[in-house]
């Protein structure tokens, strides 16, 4: 009988054990806030969790210079009206009245660029670079899309996608087209970038990778205006239909290719100053820096029709004797090969909550490869021009950035070519940031000291209708100061701007020639 009471006992207590223990399961199963969605759905709980806008962070390569800040999406609509990258209110631009046409600012803006250019600039307005490349942390899939239109005068599309791979790395694409048709015959541009990226952070956030393959195609159609320019405001030309009117050109065309691969890869040695901050960068201490950039552009004009010579003039007979007044394909070909290393040490006090007496020192070199050729090819394929050359530059680069407290900073850069093709090119840059208070905003001062050798285009060029060689051009000097006064409560900004330039190059009017 005993063993029988006994052995009931083990039942009911090994009952009374499980209902306990599927209690406490079930119990901490509805409180376990790290499961994932799948187990809480299958479970009959809600994903507490939405992932939406803000839950999305974004870089570009302008925000990773010392370490790495993440900003929020703008989901607003400020700026929308600004679209055309021709009509942006701070740099404005000279154009021919169309998206995708020929431009050049507006106002002086020297480049800032020392070493070889070969100097087609017309259609960079239209261009994607790795500056631009927006580069994202995305919990979820993010897509954009962007499009304005005004029937087929101008269209504008932007498409964006981007999702995380992992959590530490993400990739996506984008997708630009731009078609304008203006109101005359062949007043047309039409431009397609199309961008892969990726960027990739380890686990402990040291290091870093952000990669990119550009692809632009940016054609810019000719018509070298119309033909009757002087009866524009003789009574009746407004019932004319614009694209109806005979133009001077029919065929003519301008096709810029320019294709980038970039790599860029830091990683931060030795200790971290702070695990992360309100805007989410990592301070470091000490950083490498590795870039690699690969281009490939190609700048093409042609014609094949027999025009009046308004426009452009008479075809010139070339050393083999011949004149061809019909076709024309005078192209230009350039190969480049960046090769980039840096190494920045920074100086700071460990409070990161306010910044105070942060010094950083950059110290770096660059190689630069050129492979150069220009070609003036006939209707039968024969050529007329076939000139080539390969080079090299050897550039020292140095930063210092001191910061007296996180509202006063200072900032001097130098670029120098110390040999190859373009030695003594340089660039001494000093920048200053004086931000008195949210009310009354921020005051920035800036100079530089730029030494430029002249744009290939000016030193030599051997077309089918223009040629011309100037090999002793004096290198560009330009010294500039600059002050900006920014309100970003009263959304104002006001400066001014001093440029002393010397040996200054530019095509004349009528000549068309440097």
């Amino acid at each position: 009988m005993s063993k029988i009471v006994l052995f009931c006992f083990v039942i009911l207590l090994s009952f009374a054990a499980n209902i306990a223990l599927a209690q406490d399961l079930k119990t901490t199963v509805g409180n376990n806030k790290e499961l994932d969605s799948l187990r809480k759905k299958e479970e009959g709980a809600k994903d507490s969790v939405v992932y939406n806008a803000k839950y999305i962070r974004f870089t570009k390569l302008a925000l990773s210079k010392d370490s790495i800040v993440l900003l929020p999406l703008d989901t607003s609509t400020a700026n929308i009206q600004n679209y055309s990258p021709l009509m942006q209110p701070k740099h404005p631009a000279i154009t021919t009245g169309s998206m995708g046409q020929a431009a050049r600012p507006l106002l002086y803006e020297p480049s800032r660029r020392i070493g070889f250019d070969q100097g087609y600039h017309s259609l960079d307005y239209y261009a994607l670079t790795p500056e631009d490349i927006i580069y994202y942390q995305a919990r979820s899939p993010f897509t954009s899309l962007y499009l304005i239109s005004a029937g087929q005068k101008e269209q504008l599309f932007r498409g964006i996608h981007s999702q995380n791979i992992k959590k530490n790395w993400n990739a996506g694409f984008n997708f630009n087209r731009g078609d304008s048709r203006g109101f005359y015959s062949r007043q047309r541009g039409d431009n397609l970038n199309i961008a892969l990226f990726s960027w990739y952070q380890s686990p402990s956030k040291r290091y870093n990778m952000w990669a990119s393959v550009i692809f632009n195609t940016i054609r810019a159609y000719e018509n070298g205006s119309v033909r009757s320019d002087s009866s524009i405001f003789l009574s009746g030309y407004d019932k004319i239909s614009r694209d109806a009117e005979a133009t001077r050109l029919t065929s003519a065309r301008n096709l810029y290719r320019k294709n980038t691969v970039f790599l860029k890869q830091t990683y931060y040695v030795g200790r971290i100053d702070s695990a992360t901050t309100i805007n989410g960068s990592v301070l470091p201490t000490n950083k490498i820096t590795y870039t690699v950039e690969y281009n490939n552009d190609s700048y093409d004009f042609s014609k094949n029709e027999d025009d009046d010579h308004t426009a452009i003039p008479r075809a010139l007979i070339k050393g083999d004797g011949l004149r061809d007044s019909v076709f024309t394909n005078d192209s230009t070909h350039v190969q480049h090969i960046k090769n980039e290393f840096i190494y920045s040490f920074f100086l700071r006090t460990k409070n990161s909550a306010v910044i105070k007496n942060e010094l950083k020192l950059d110290a770096g070199i660059r190689h630069d490869y050129y492979q150069y050729r220009s070609l003036g090819a006939r209707s039968k394929g024969s050529v007329y021009e076939d000139r080539s050359f390969g080079f090299q530059n050897l550039s020292l680069l140095g930063s210092l950035g001191y910061r007296f407290t996180s509202n006063i900073d200072l900032n001097l850069d130098v670029q120098q070519i110390f040999q190859g093709r373009n030695a003594g090119d340089f660039l001494y840059e000093a920048k200053s940031r004086i931000a008195l208070s949210r009310a009354i905003g921020r005051i920035e001062l800036g100079a530089y000291l730029q030494n430029q050798s002249p744009s290939e285009i000016f030193n030599y060029f051997n077309g089918n209708h223009y040629t011309w060689s100037n090999p002793d051009l004096k290198n560009t000097k330009v010294a500039n100061l600059s002050f900006s006064y920014i309100n970003d409560k009263l959304m104002l900004e006001a400066g001014a701007k001093y440029f002393l330039t010397s040996n200054y190059l530019y095509f004349g009017a009528n000549t068309a020639t440097p």
